[in-house]
């Protein structure tokens, strides 16, 4: 499970220093909280298509 979180970590980072430096002292934070971002979008976007493949088929 652990190595779910870290690619979530390696996508967010180029992303983070986008916004940061990545030597400031908020970068960790801000990777984190993208990756919480991303984490977060990729489990919507799982529902989602769950209830849309639901919807559309029909028997």
């Amino acid at each position: 499970m652990s190595w779910i979180v870290w690619i979530f970590f390696i996508i967010a980072a180029p992303i983070a220093a986008l916004l940061v430096a990545p030597d400031s002292a908020n970068f960790d934070i801000v990777q984190a909280v993208l990756a919480i971002i991303l984490m977060t979008a990729l489990i919507g976007l799982g529902a989602a298509w769950t209830a849309y493949r639901r919807r559309s088929v029909r028997p």
